[in-house]
């Protein structure tokens, strides 16, 4: 009977999540009446699927922390949970809710690279550049080809005055990346930071000439612009 009963609910949680997919709507009415009819965590997971596909970012996040603060849950399941809401929490822009997500998830998967790679960002992002290289080095300490880790730490170093560790780090992606377009922006800026505009010049045109319809393009003419501003008329 335990079986059938496991059986029944896994159908109509597969049934739920396919429903926020094309009728969001239709499945957060769904969610809802399942949970309280004891649906539990697949009910509340199925509820965040249908709140993201609606948009309704925030509600969804703090869904998903919830259930991923559930001690009874295994501990990849609470980490996946943790680490899907702290991508929401930084797509809203709050940091601060970042943080104490990845941080609940890594203490169910401590060596989680993700994690601690989003940790790390929401740390940049409220001026902890210290705490930000901390997570960056341990996970680098395992991986250490990681051009993602690189180049956010290379960034963390730049904006800690550390400029010499920033370029090595640099160095080590475009080394074996020399088109690496993220790498080159943070060059650019170190190179700016360190009043050498000819350089920075050159990374950022570069940046363009690869990644013309990006995001990094918009940042790297942004760039361009207020360097041309800060040379004053020629």
């Amino acid at each position: 009977m335990a079986a059938v009963t496991a059986s029944r609910a896994d159908l109509a949680y597969d049934r739920c999540l396919a429903l926020a997919m094309l009728a969001p709507r239709e499945a957060l009415a769904e969610a809802r009446r399942w949970r309280a009819e004891g649906g539990g965590d697949a009910a509340r997971h199925c509820e965040a699927v249908a709140l993201i596909e609606l948009d309704d970012t925030e509600a969804a996040a703090e869904i998903l922390e919830a259930l991923g603060a559930h001690a009874e849950a295994p501990a990849d399941a609470r980490a996946a949970l943790l680490a899907h809401a702290t991508r929401l929490w930084l797509s809203l822009d709050r940091p601060d809710r970042a943080q104490v997500a990845a941080t609940r998830g890594l203490a169910a998967r401590p060596d989680d690279a993700d994690l601690l790679i989003d940790r790390a960002i929401a740390a940049a992002a409220l001026g902890q550049w210290r705490e930000a290289i901390e997570d960056l080095s341990r996970l680098l300490a395992r991986d250490p080809d990681r051009s993602e880790a690189l180049i956010l730490r290379a960034s963390a170093w730049r904006q800690s005055g550390e400029v010499r560790r920033a370029a090595a780090d640099l160095a080590r992606v475009l080394l074996r990346e020399p088109e690496n377009a993220e790498a080159l922006l943070e060059r650019a800026l170190l190179s700016r930071d360190m009043g050498d505009l000819a350089a920075a010049r050159r990374d950022l045109e570069r940046v363009l000439a690869l990644a013309p319809d990006q995001a990094l393009a918009g940042m790297a003419r942004d760039h361009l612009a207020a360097l041309e501003a800060s040379a004053g008329p020629r």
